[in-house]
Parts: C-alpha cells; sequence; structure tokens
C-alpha cells in the first residue's frame, strides 16, 4: 500500500492501546500512523474533523456498549472501513456488527502483528473494492451521473418523502440529432458531448435535484419541491438555454440544442414508471413540434400516441390480409 493510512483506535484500555501501537511500530508506520482515543464521542468528533483511513473499535467504551457502539460509527462515517475489537466472550455480538457493515473482527487475546496488519490491509483493499461496486451498480460511468438504478430510487424517495403536496418536474431530454455528431465527428467526440451537457445539466439545476442519464444520448432531471408550473416553465428555459450554448469538443465548436418532456407528480402519474413514460411522451411532441423547445404532458397527448399505435396497428393487418387496392 503506497500511501500511509491514518488508523484511529477507538479504545479505553491502555494497555490494549499500547499493544497495538507496539504491533504497529517499526516499518509498518511507513503503512498506518496510529491515533488513539478513549471514549466514542471523542472518536466521532476526530472522524468529523479528520481524514481517515480505518478505524479500529472497541465494542466496550465508557460512552457506548456492544453492538450499538459499531452502529453509531458507521452512521456517522459510513464510508470507513472498522475493524471490530472484542474479548473472547463476544464473538457473537462481533459477528452481528460484521453483517450490518464491519469489515472484519478481531479478538484482543488472540491478536498478533501479522494478524493485525493483515486484517488491516485486507479491510481497507475490502472497502475500497466494495464502494468501486457501488458506483458502478448505481451511477453512469461516462458521465458519473446516477443511472436509471439510482434515478428510481431517487424519484421514490422525492415522491415518498413529501410532507406537503407540492409538484415534483420530472423531464426526459434528449439531446436533438446527436446521431449526426457521432456518424461525422466519431463516437469519442460524442462522447465528451455527452460529458459537457451533463456538466451544463448539474450546474443548471438546484443542489437537491437529480440529473441522470438513461443512456445514449437520453438524460433525466428530478426538479423537487416546485410550488407551480410557472416556476418549473422558467427553470426549463434557463436549462434548454444553457444546453444550446456553444461547445468547445476537440477543435470543433458545436451548437447543439435539446428536447424536453414535462410530467408533474401528482397530477400526471402516481409512480415513478408512470411519470416517466409520460414524460418521454411529452418529450417526442417537443421533437415534433420542432426541437429545441419543451413540452408538459397532457392527457391529449396520451390519446394522440395511442390513436397513432392502433392506426400502425391496423396499418399492418391490413397489409397482411391485403386489404389495399390500388
Amino acid at each position: 500500500m503506497p500511501d500511509c493510512q491514518t488508523v484511529l483506535l477507538i479504545e479505553d484500555n491502555p494497555g490494549d492501546a499500547r499493544l497495538i501501537r507496539e504491533m504497529l511500530g517499526d516499518e509498518s508506520q511507513l503503512l498506518f500512523r496510529l491515533e488513539c482515543v478513549e471514549r466514542l464521542s471523542h472518536g466521532l468528533e476526530y472522524l468529523s474533523k479528520q481524514s481517515t483511513g480505518l478505524v479500529l473499535l472497541d465494542l466496550s467504551l465508557p460512552d457506548s456498549f456492544g453492538v450499538e457502539t459499531f452502529l453509531k460509527v458507521f452512521a456517522h462515517s459510513p464510508k470507513v472501513p472498522i475493524i471490530v475489537l472484542t474479548g473472547n466472550d463476544d464473538q457473537t455480538i462481533a459477528l452481528l456488527a460484521v453483517k450490518t457493515g464491519a469489515q472484519d473482527y478481531l479478538i484482543k487475546g488472540k491478536l498478533d502483528r501479522e494478524l493485525l496488519l493483515r486484517s488491516m490491509q485486507y479491510s481497507i483493499e475490502r472497502k475500497r473494492y466494495q464502494e468501486q461496486l457501488e458506483f458502478h451498480a448505481n451511477y453512469d460511468a461516462l458521465t458519473r451521473l446516477p443511472n436509471r438504478n439510482l434515478l428510481h430510487d431517487r424519484l421514490r424517495q422525492s415522491v415518498f418523502a413529501q410532507r406537503f403536496v407540492r409538484s415534483i418536474g420530472v423531464v426526459f431530454l434528449d439531446i436533438d440529432h446527436f446521431k449526426f455528431v457521432n456518424d461525422s465527428l466519431g463516437h469519442n467526440t460524442g462522447d465528451k458531448l455527452l460529458q459537457c451537457v451533463a456538466e451544463r445539466l448539474t450546474e443548471a439545476v438546484r443542489d437537491g435535484d437529480t440529473v441522470a442519464r438513461l443512456g445514449g444520448d437520453e438524460f433525466i432531471l428530478i426538479l423537487n419541491d416546485q410550488p407551480g408550473e410557472e416556476i418549473i416553465y422558467r427553470a426549463m428555459q434557463r436549462i434548454i438555454g444553457k444546453v444550446a450554448e456553444p461547445i468547445q469538443v476537440d477543435g470543433h465548436e458545436l451548437m447543439v440544442t435539446c428536447s424536453a418532456g414535462i410530467s408533474l407528480y401528482p397530477q400526471d402519474g402516481p409512480d415513478v414508471e408512470t411519470l416517466l413514460k409520460h414524460a418521454d411522451t411529452a418529450m417526442y411532441r417537443a421533437k415534433a413540434n420542432g426541437r429545441n423547445n419543451f413540452q408538459f404532458y397532457t392527457v391529449e397527448m396520451n390519446q394522440h400516441v395511442n390513436e397513432r399505435l392502433q392506426t400502425e396497428n391496423s396499418l399492418r393487418r391490413a397489409l397482411e390480409r391485403r386489404e389495399f387496392e390500388l
């Protein structure tokens, strides 16, 4: 491990703390720098102020006891790997801590230098690997925006977390003529354009809103806690205008526009799938209206789509049945 990691030991027994410090002496100091506190409250305070690579945690402290000790540290700093230190009689509690998020547990009476170092290195690497898996499961690799999976979770949270009924705007946004950019300038330039658009969309919304990428040139925006359509209308004017500003990519000045459709919770749908479907329908209406604009979903749009689908199906069946006459 090339970097020296700060290790926080939360342990109230001076003898156990001294033993661990001795185990991490000599050449292991190039890998780990040990900091010690005796109370959970002091440990949480340290974690709030200092970057920490690992926590060695005694479950029996003057101000906290048992698995609750671990849960408090885990809730405070979920990204910091934690190794639980336990006595011979507390292995059941230690196993419970591992099941709920601890990376490992060590029995104090059976602890030696080699075991401690191996457990610390393993725990840091394992936590890093878990974070990578979690990132790839929830974020788009190209733009680093939330992907479809995380988008659905965010939208569900937005819907269920409402204490007062205020509109949530769900925006389905598509870059106009993106295929032309890919075909004429190449996929590498197209990818860079997507990254630029993702950055602009993120800058154009508020901190509590969400910008996600579904794939291709399709983006979803969740505009939370909106007092009315007029506010969303002005926000969309700003967003559409921001995307349309000239973009420099690989020496090319690109002028791109986007089309967007908007559905509103709760009036346009009670659930995630319905809201996304209706926003998609509205986006296609924006495309049909000449692109570089946005449309709010209406019931009439759905009726029009259903009528068109019915007509297409009827024409297909008529062709199969040879019902056309010249």
